[in-house]
């Protein structure tokens, strides 16, 4: 068949399709996708350059302060947690001490002691309520035996920043502290009380090695019985603390008792006295006025028993646990006798009679020669000695002697009251240059002479270790007070003050210059007790020209303080704290 033209056309046509392919739909598709690209990019960019409408604007602008209110907020509600609302001690011979916040929930305890280690085992109270927390520790003192029949009493110590809230909740605690010791069948004894713990309050607590809480109540009994001495009743527990407070029954105000302390552990009132009796070889029947009293010696309760047999007086102090003799004494009555019988069981003493021998002897005077001659024997610094005292002229004479050797401790000589001369006798001790002769050494280092001085005094005594004669005499305004060596002679200090007044005084030569002022002495002092100006009495202050020294005494709550402090520096010399 013959192709025309056109077939071969139309042939050529269709080839060339199926050769090259159709590219242009796919052309069309990306050019769109191009349009749809620069329309959105074109569109982003007049959004960012339109302006921000207001509320959007606002918004921002507060979210910083916002985030500062929530972390003022979540710091508040940590404080309000975490921080203490009050403090909380439990004393018994454990001594625990716990933190609890506003919500009494505990956030700390601390133990005090190997004791309240034991106690505390492994027990973890942090964030217990307060109720379970104390249930938790009577429960383990009871079970581990350190609240008892035999020792029944614990001391509670709340200090708040409330004083109201602290008195109600120290209320609170003890009662349901004795509710709880009443469910473990122990009748308790409970003291409690309010208390800031001041730094005077942790100086002493650090110094005896006590709780802020034992130091608290001893400071209230302290003040309330100033015969009562601090350190001696700091190492007593808790329970003869108790015992002690319901003999002497001090007005204890800030204190509140209830219940009584148990003495089951002491060997009691009847033993005391037995033990007491055979010692001085005597029996119930043999003596009158005996009574029996429960109090304290050298830090360790005792039962004080006292008797008579005829005019003889005895008196004993029983350990109240151990029934140990601590001290006796047994002093004559009558006048013109001898004076002690040493008692059963004791030994080698030398006896009454050889320790007057000794005193008259080295004083130089007979039996005859001497009045109101009196001995008795005594247990003193761990050892038995005789005390033997008697008069002869204007002089009262007392001699302390070794009950078992015979050797003289200790002697001293004092003017009667009554007395008015200066003419004395003096102890026959060759070795001793006598008292005469120790005044004029005194009144020559003074200038002066027996014509122009009034209250011519003088003492032989014993002190650090050696002999020496204290002299004493007035002068003007001024006190003179002399120590000298009763052997040598030698001068061995001077004091020499303005005689006091009422009011505040001051020596002879007003400091000058670069050294401290009364007043800076004065705060110094006060400082170092702890004390305001406001709270002492008896304020007085004195200058010592040749040392150079303030000597500043107050008194406050019975006791008499006594500062001696450099004039120069402002350093405390020495300081004595002693009962009024």
């Amino acid at each position: 068949m013959k192709e025309t033209n056109q077939t071969i056309a139309n042939r050529i046509k269709r080839a060339v399709d199926a050769s090259v392919p159709d590219v242009l739909p796919k052309l069309l598709e990306q050019i769109e996708e191009t349009k749809e690209f620069v329309t959105m990019e074109h569109i982003i960019n007049e959004e960012n350059t339109r302006p921000m409408p207001r509320k959007r604007w606002a918004l921002t602008a507060l979210a910083p302060l916002a985030a500062v209110l929530i972390l003022v907020l979540a710091g508040w509600m940590a404080w309000f947690r975490w921080m203490p609302g009050a403090v909380i001690s439990f004393d018994v011979n454990p001594s625990i001490e716990m933190s609890v916040n506003k919500k009494e929930q505990v956030l700390k305890v601390t133990p005090a002691n190997d004791e309240a280690e034991a106690v505390l085992g492994d027990m973890d109270l942090k964030g217990v309520k307060l109720d379970v927390a104390v249930n938790a520790l009577i429960g383990s003192m009871v079970r581990q035996g350190y609240i008892s029949d035999l020792k029944n009493s614990i001391l509670i110590t709340v200090d708040s920043r409330d004083a109201q809230a602290g008195k109600d909740l120290e209320r609170r605690l003890s009662s349901e502290i004795g509710d709880l010791l009443e469910g473990f069948s122990v009748s308790g004894s409970i003291m409690s009380q309010t208390s800031r713990a001041d730094d005077r309050l942790k100086s002493l607590a650090e110094e005896y090695g006590i709780s802020l809480g034992k130091a608290a109540l001893i400071g209230h009994l302290v003040e309330s019985d100033p015969a009562i001495a601090y350190e001696d009743v700091a190492r007593l527990s808790i329970n003869d603390l108790s015992l002690l407070i319901a003999a002497r029954q001090p007005a204890l105000d800030s204190v509140l008792i209830t219940g009584q302390a148990s003495s089951k552990g002491y060997i009691g009132p009847d033993r005391a006295t037995a033990i007491a009796l055979e010692h001085a070889g005597l029996s119930e029947a043999d003596i009158r006025k005996l009574e029996v009293e429960l109090d304290f010696e050298d830090g360790r309760m005792v039962y004080e028993v006292e008797f008579y047999r005829g005019e003889t007086e005895y008196d004993y102090d029983i350990d109240a646990k151990s029934g140990e003799i601590v001290k006796f004494k047994i002093k004559d009555k009558s006048e013109g006798k001898d004076p002690v019988t040493p008692p059963a069981g004791s030994g080698s003493y030398i006896g009454s009679d050889k320790a007057i021998s000794i005193a008259l002897e080295h004083a130089g005077f007979t039996k005859d020669s001497v009045t109101r001659l009196r001995t008795e024997l005594e247990r003193e610094n761990g050892r038995m000695v005789y005390e033997v005292e008697f008069e002869h002229g204007d002089y009262e004479y007392e001699y302390e002697i070794d009950a078992l050797t015979g050797k003289i401790l200790d002697i001293d000589i004092d003017r009667l009251p009554s007395s008015g001369g200066v003419v004395r006798p003096q102890p026959t001790n060759p070795a001793y240059i006598g008292s005469s002769t120790a005044e004029d050494v005194a009144l020559k280092d003074a200038g002066l002479t027996r014509g122009q001085v009034r209250k011519l005094e003088t003492e032989l005594e014993r002190e650090d270790g050696r002999m020496i004669y204290e002299v004493e005499f007035e002068y003007g305004d001024y006190e003179y007070e002399y120590e000298i060596d009763a052997v040598t002679g030698k001068i061995l200090d001077i004091g020499i003050e303005r005689i006091k007044k009422t009011g505040t005084t001051t020596a002879p030569g007003a400091p000058s210059g670069n050294l401290i002022s009364k007043d800076e002495a004065i705060s110094i002092a006060l400082r170092h007790a702890g004390l305001s100006r406001s709270a002492v009495r008896s304020l007085e202050v004195e200058y010592k020209e040749k040392k150079k020294e303030y000597e500043v005494e107050f008194k406050y709550g019975g006791y008499e303080y006594e500062y001696e402090i450099d004039a120069v520096t402002g350093k405390i010399l020495e300081w004595e704290k002693e009962l009024d």
